[in-house]
């Protein structure tokens, strides 16, 4: 009788948040504008997103109209829900409650925030990259042959990927933080994502960003990831995805192999001191690129990048040859 009253409760708290919840969104899309007599109520409703006893549909529901989070007529750093989304996902994880619906709708609706001018101040950029480093770092490393697992884990990685490369974007303040903490999880990543042009496609945007600067590309280099991402350049070829590859998903093939030449153009420059390649390898990277040069003849900018990724390795080979 008891658990049979509690369940019963619990539904009708579910129904009544939710129709409160809606109540406030249509307040918001009105363009109501809260202050500060109505505080206590935003700090209810903060309270109730981060509740952890809350239903993932509930907290995906109340995420829906935070982006209108710019119209409270308040000072920012005095709204009781600053900083809401990141409180969300931390309290879901650390009590082993985040699904991959509620970590991608917090991705969506932050980046709705930003775009509307709620700007990421570095103290959330801080603890946002360290979150994404728990997540990912997670999910990269769990094996597990169950096809539901395997598809959390795909989801965990590719929003936590778009997590990591808009934090790049954001702010070149950033790279270093990400550098330390991810870039090994980012290379493991793109190996286990090869297929997914998506995921891929974020790792290898933000591994191009990051060797763009000296100091976090030697970070890259020290963990062998020249070579690594020299590996995935056959994956790219047309051949090898296939003649029946969607229309979208050769255009994301393409993007990615040409961010994936750039990053390579970043780390094959001779000028660099740290470059130190055994001759296997030069022969084999070498002859990977001659590979992507002949597989993509016919289009113009990734034979450009190519050309140039090929210049730096035999600039670098010839280098190599007068140290010795």
């Amino acid at each position: 009788m008891k658990k049979q009253t509690f369940t019963a409760w619990s539904e009708v708290r579910a129904r009544l948040i939710m129709n409160l919840y809606g109540i406030i969104k249509e307040l918001l899309g009105l363009q109501f504008k809260f202050d500060t007599y109505h505080e206590d109520m935003l700090q209810a409703i903060a309270d109730s997103l981060t509740d952890i006893t809350q239903s993932d549909d509930l907290v995906l529901y109340g995420l829906h109209f935070l982006h209108f989070m710019p119209n409270l007529n308040m000072e920012q750093d005095s709204l009781p829900l600053a900083g809401v989304i990141l409180r969300i996902l931390r309290s879901r994880w650390d009590t082993n409650r985040l699904c991959p619906r509620v970590w991608a709708k917090g991705h969506s609706q932050r980046m709705i925030m930003h775009a509307a001018g709620e700007s990421l101040n570095p103290g959330e950029s801080a603890q946002l990259t360290q979150r994404t480093t728990e997540v990912m770092s997670y999910y990269v490393h769990c094996a597990s042959q169950d096809h539901h697992e395997m598809e959390m884990k795909a989801s965990f990685l590719r929003t936590g990927s778009t997590w990591l490369r808009d934090l790049a974007i954001d702010k070149m303040s950033n790279w270093s933080r990400i550098s330390l903490l991810t870039t090994e999880i980012i290379l493991n990543t793109m190996a286990f994502t090869q297929d997914d042009p998506i995921t891929y496609g974020n790792c290898i945007h933000v591994l191009c960003l990051l060797s763009s600067d000296k100091r976090t590309a030697s970070r890259i280099r020290e963990l062998g990831g020249r070579d690594e991402i020299m590996d995935f350049l056959p994956r790219q070829f047309p051949v090898i995805r296939g003649k029946d590859t969607p229309l979208h998903t050769s255009t994301l093939h393409n993007s990615n192999l040409r961010f994936t030449l750039r990053t390579l153009r970043h780390l094959t420059d001779p000028e660099d001191d740290d470059l130190h390649e055994t001759r296997t390898n030069m022969s084999t990277n070498l002859k990977r690129v001659f590979d992507t040069l002949q597989a993509w003849m016919r289009d113009e900018r990734t034979q450009g990048l190519t050309f140039q990724v090929l210049y730096n390795l035999i600039r670098e080979s010839d280098k190599t040859k007068d140290l010795a």
